[in-house]
């Protein structure tokens, strides 16, 4: 691990740990009862997770997607004042969240937290070799950070995405599997087909495809055919107005280039072909990246992640742990000092996630989606760029306990 990807690394996270520290604070502070002050149970996002576990387990799986239901569910079940939340993911996502429903809501967040923090460091320690101190300044970083008091997926979704391309050239059943599973959060997946196809990973699409299927089918025989109709009629309905048309809160957490035009004030059509335009010109830049024989494969994997986030129109800042996963497997793995340009967007994207949301609650500047996008730029200018410089070390390295 060179020297200044050690150093932009470390930087970043103590940059962005103030303003980190600051809005957690402020937004998610406990009371002795565990509810932080806007009146949501302590591991905000997870109440979603284990309340609609726990309503699969004791047989209330039509409640779940039914709006107003789970609301009512989480009020019974947890918190009287809780505000409004919907489990937005697709039914098979009840399936591997089951376990936790069988559990007190604190136990389980306690696992959840373990386990995806635990199993996110490990992605990246067992890709590369690098002193174990980078497990630190992971842990310490925003994106992380932000995972921590939002007891959010993403650790998890980065195992599995970032996991999943970095195992196309050597296990590619494997990665198609994993492929299969993160159908759990459908819109973070919309570039992987292209990707497959223009690797040529074709065992890789086909696992995918027959472990999606059989997912699905699972989810079918244990819960029936009901909740996928509950989730196209009812979740994916909402969660289209909710991406187009988000509350205060959830505007200054979305990262999108769409969130970002409608801070500065571009009126929402002219947002959404602007949105439309970036993520064409993201998705289409990625085309000699990922066929180019010249550009290692984890560079490939940090540009596809990038891009994921860019071009779906719903993504959020702790959403930005999976990227962040793939920058660091890519920069702690290449033997020389990345290029200045590289450096200084890394930097900025690490350290945004907590700085985006102050910008844009204090003065509408889309700090994130800028980091984001510029990072983006810099892989893809680098990839298409010296050759030198993109053929060093054509695989990424081996795994090392």
């Amino acid at each position: 691990m060179h020297d200044s990807v050690r150093r932009v690394i470390r930087t970043a996270a103590l940059v962005g740990l103030p303003p980190a520290l600051f809005i957690s604070w402020n937004l998610f502070r406990p009371d002795a009862n565990g509810i932080d002050v806007w009146g949501y149970v302590l591991g905000r996002d997870f109440v979603n997770f284990w309340t609609g576990a726990h309503l699969a387990v004791e047989g209330r799986v039509s409640e779940i997607y039914d709006l107003e239901g789970f609301h009512a569910a989480i009020r019974e079940i947890l918190n009287p004042r809780q505000g409004f939340m919907n489990f937005s993911y697709p039914p098979h996502a009840l399936l591997p969240l089951a376990p936790l429903g069988t559990l007190p809501y604190g136990v389980s967040l306690a696992i959840w937290l373990g386990l995806g923090l635990g199993a996110y460091v490990w992605l990246v320690l067992s890709r590369v070799r690098a002193p174990r101190s980078l497990a630190f300044w992971l842990l310490l970083a925003p994106a992380t950070l932000m995972n921590v008091v939002m007891a959010h997926a993403a650790p998890l979704l980065a195992v599995l995405m970032v996991g999943a391309l970095l195992l196309v050239p050597t296990r590619p059943v494997l990665a198609g599997i994993l492929i299969g599973l993160l159908t759990v959060k459908p819109q973070l997946g919309l570039l992987i087909p292209p990707v497959l196809i223009l690797l040529g990973a074709w065992r890789t699409f086909a696992a995918a495809s027959v472990t999606a299927v059989l997912f699905v089918a699972a989810s079918v025989l244990a819960f029936g055919v009901d909740p996928w109709r509950d989730y196209f009629a009812n979740t994916v309905p909402f969660q289209r107005e909710v991406a187009l048309d988000p509350n205060p809160f959830l505007g200054i957490l979305l990262v999108t280039p769409y969130s970002g035009a409608l801070a500065v004030g571009i009126p929402d059509g002219a947002a959404m072909l602007l949105h439309i335009a970036i993520a064409a010109g993201v998705a289409l830049s990625l085309v000699p990246i990922v066929r180019s024989d010249r550009v290692r494969h984890d560079m490939k994997v940090a540009a596809v992640t990038l891009a994921a986030l860019i071009v779906t129109p719903y993504s959020l800042a702790y959403d930005l742990a999976i990227p962040a996963a793939a920058i660091a497997i890519w920069l702690a793995a290449r033997p020389d000092a990345p290029p200045p340009v590289v450096v200084a967007a890394a930097g900025l994207f690490w350290a945004a996630p907590f700085m985006g949301m102050v910008t844009m609650a204090f003065a509408s500047l889309p700090l994130t989606q800028a980091a984001l996008l510029a990072l983006f730029v810099a892989v893809a200018r680098e990839a298409l760029g010296s050759p030198r410089t993109a053929q060093a070390g054509l695989e990424p390295r081996a795994a090392v306990a």
